[in-house]
C-alpha cells in the first residue's frame, strides 16, 4: 500500500476508465487508485477495477456547473467512509481530465505540502468574500451562505471565502475527512464550498504555483500538453480527450 490515495472522478464509458486506469497504475505507481464514476450505471459496473465507488447524484451531473452548483460533498463523503480502515496520509484528488505528467507528482505534492507547511494545496486559490467576483455575488442571492459557515468555523473571521479550481488538489489525510464529514445543508458550488470549508475548520490551504499556467479552467491557445512535458510540469488540465484512443 501505498501512503497516497488517488481518487479519480470520471463519467466516461468504460473503456476510457480502463485505460485511465492503465495509464495511472503504469506512470504514477507510487499512489494507490480509487475511482467514482458519476455516468452511466452499466459503465460503472463493467470497470473491472476493485476499488471503486458510484456517485449517481444530480449535484455531480450538472451541466452549467456554476448555476447548478455542482457538488462533489456526496464524492468526498463516499471516499472518506471508504477508507476509514486503511492508513492512507495523503488523498489526491483529479478530475479524468486532469493528467499526471510526472510518475514523480505525489511526491513532488508532499513535498509542497511539507514546505508550506499546509494542510491542503490546490490550483488558482483565491479569497474572494467582500468582491465583484460572480462566483461570490451569485451565491449572496442564497440568504444561509453566509450563516453556513458559523456553526463550525475556528477562524475570527467568519465571512471568509475561498475559492479554488476544483479539478485537482492534494490533501493531508486529517483535512479530506474533515470536509468530508460536514454536509452541506446549503447548495454552495464546489470550488467554493471545498476551499472554504477546510479554512473555517482550520486547515492551512496553499496554492501550487509550480507550473500553474498548464492547469487551467477551459483550453487555451498556445497552452499544450506537449508545452507542459517540455517544462517538466506535474500535471495537465484540461485534455478531455486524453482516454479516447
Amino acid at each position: 500500500m501505498n501512503e497516497t490515495l488517488t481518487i479519480l472522478l470520471t463519467h466516461q464509458p468504460e473503456k476510457n476508465v480502463q485505460r485511465m486506469v492503465n495509464y495511472w497504475t503504469r506512470e504514477v505507481p507510487a499512489t494507490d487508485l480509487w475511482v467514482v464514476h458519476g455516468g452511466n450505471r452499466t459503465d460503472f459496473e463493467n470497470i473491472a477495477f476493485e476499488n471503486k465507488s458510484f456517485a449517481g447524484c444530480a449535484r455531480v451531473r450538472t451541466r452549467d456547473h456554476q448555476r447548478e452548483k455542482q457538488s462533489y460533498s456526496l464524492i468526498y463523503a463516499l471516499v472518506s467512509k471508504a477508507i476509514d480502515h486503511l492508513p492512507y496520509r495523503y488523498v489526491w484528488f483529479m478530475e479524468y481530465d486532469h493528467i499526471p505528467l510526472t510518475p514523480f507528482a505525489p511526491a513532488l505534492f508532499r513535498e509542497k505540502l511539507q514546505r508550506e507547511r499546509a494542510d491542503v494545496v490546490g490550483f488558482i486559490l483565491r479569497r474572494i468574500d467582500r468582491t465583484i467576483s460572480p462566483h461570490y455575488l451569485y451565491h449572496l442571492r442564497n440568504p444561509e451562505f453566509l450563516d453556513f459557515w458559523q456553526d463550525f468555523s475556528v477562524r475570527p473571521d467568519k465571512t471568509t471565502v475561498l475559492t479554488m479550481l476544483g479539478t485537482g488538489s492534494f490533501w493531508c489525510r486529517e483535512a479530506f475527512d474533515a470536509v468530508a464529514n460536514i454536509p452541506e445543508t446549503t447548495p454552495i458550488y464546489l470550488e467554493l464550498f471545498i476551499p472554504t470549508v477546510a479554512h473555517h475548520l482550520g486547515f492551512r490551504l496553499r496554492e501550487i504555483t509550480e507550473h500553474n499556467q498548464f492547469v487551467l479552467s477551459r483550453p487555451a491557445k498556445g497552452v499544450t500538453i506537449e508545452a507542459a512535458r517540455r517544462a517538466e510540469a506535474w500535471t495537465f488540465h484540461p485534455h478531455k480527450t486524453f482516454w479516447e484512443w
